[in-house]
């Protein structure tokens, strides 16, 4: 939250400790935080993503929700020697996600992107711009 208030947008991966309800982590949790949840290779939701409330609350509060976003999580991608390694995990699927809203701020106006580089208007597009 005191990177939110500074004007800096984390996103996070929700974690790799699925199927189970609740086997979301943190920071993704965190209500300034933009939550990523992955696809498998086939578009599915991964078996490995986490999802769900937050458990470590109860019994005496609810969990928190974190999962903002669903998206590309496993692939082949480079290695650092330049061979084909398969990559997967909720934070292979966060880049997804920052680098869709790196082009979506990059094609705007600098006057009307400067008032979109705030965590809060940053989540919102990535609401606004997904599709259930």
């Amino acid at each position: 939250s005191q990177l939110a208030a500074a004007g800096i947008t984390i996103v996070s991966g929700a974690g790799n400790s699925g199927p189970g309800w609740g086997s979301l982590m943190n920071p993704a949790d965190d209500a300034a935080v933009i939550g990523v949840a992955g696809l498998d290779k086939d578009g599915k939701l991964a078996a490995w993503s986490s999802r769900g409330m937050t458990l470590w609350e109860e019994p005496l509060g609810a969990g928190r929700a974190g999962v903002d976003v669903i998206t590309h999580g496993e692939f082949w991608g480079a290695d650092q020697h330049n061979a084909c390694q398969h990559q997967w995990g909720t934070s292979v699927a966060c880049p997804v996600v920052v680098g869709l809203l790196t082009l979506l701020l990059s094609s705007l106006p600098e006057r009307q992107r400067n008032t979109l580089l705030n965590p809060a208007a940053l989540k919102q597009l990535v609401y606004a711009g997904s599709s259930p």
